[in-house]
């Protein structure tokens, strides 16, 4: 039995029994995902900008495949959907790795997301090591990895928080360039609110490394942590500058910001 807070034995079990079943191709689950997200910005008035899809690296002509999906800043529960709105229909499917609490606090989320593919990061979960075997299969099965790697305490609106090396492990246990994407706007969540996702240049890793968690695979983590650092600075201040210039004048239905905290 799992301890309180913990994510349960039988949870982390269904979580990868689903991934090693999931394809590389996107089907039903994120059609409707993505058609759900999109009626709901439209009711409330949400204006969603996307740049960049071009940029996606692709493999055997598929847009996106076999990339790791660097996502920043997160500060509400809205990024993960404005992604799914954002990624092209046509593109690979995207796996995600997601705190594990939670992912598995609800009953929507325990059956919905093992069907969309996450790698749950809890305790008894294998540790990074794990999760970079996990990301590293879903990978050459050509799938698309999203990381999330904001670390440490709130940032102001232009400029993202601490970064985590975390997603650079990913990357470098599994040779696969990464895609900053860059999301901008949800730091002001009411009706009507501009919103925006840019996907950046792909930055590459190099050689794969079969153990990233060395001195050496920390100092190629290091730069690439960097490099992400400098492509998300490139993007975020002018975006948020122009959804601060575009917000409504009125700030209504504010409880937006926290629908499902």
């Amino acid at each position: 039995m799992a301890a309180r807070g913990d994510v349960s034995p039988e949870d982390l079990r269904r979580f990868r029994d689903a991934l090693a079943s999931v394809p590389a191709h996107q089907g039903r689950s994120e059609r409707l995902l993505r058609a759900v997200v999109s009626s709901w910005c439209r009711v409330v008035g949400w204006r969603l900008t996307v740049a960049g899809s071009d940029r996606l690296p692709s493999r055997d002509g598929v847009s996106g495949a076999g990339c790791i999906v660097a996502v920043a800043p997160h500060r509400a529960w809205v990024e993960p959907f404005l992604l799914v709105v954002a990624w092209p229909a046509e593109a690979a499917r995207l796996v995600w790795l997601a705190d594990g609490r939670t992912a598995t606090r609800s009953w929507w989320r325990r059956r919905l997301l093992p069907r969309l593919g996450v790698i749950p990061i809890a305790v008894g979960a294998g540790g990074p090591r794990a999760y970079a075997e996990q990301a590293a299969v879903a990978v050459q099965r050509g799938c698309a990895v999203v990381v999330f790697p904001e670390v440490g305490p709130a940032s102001p609106p232009a400029r993202t928080r601490a970064l985590s090396p975390g997603f650079a492990y990913l990357s470098l246990r599994s040779g696969a360039p990464v895609v900053p994407a860059v999301v901008a706007g949800t730091h002001r969540l009411v009706r009507g609110s501009p919103l925006s996702v840019d996907f950046c240049a792909a930055l590459e890793p190099g050689e794969a490394m079969p153990d990233p968690l060395t001195p050496r695979g920390r100092t190629r983590a290091d730069g690439l942590r960097r490099e992400l650092e400098e492509a998300m600075a490139g993007v975020l201040p002018s975006r948020t500058a122009q959804a601060d210039a575009a917000a409504p004048a009125r700030a209504r239905w504010r409880w937006l910001g926290s629908l499902f905290d």
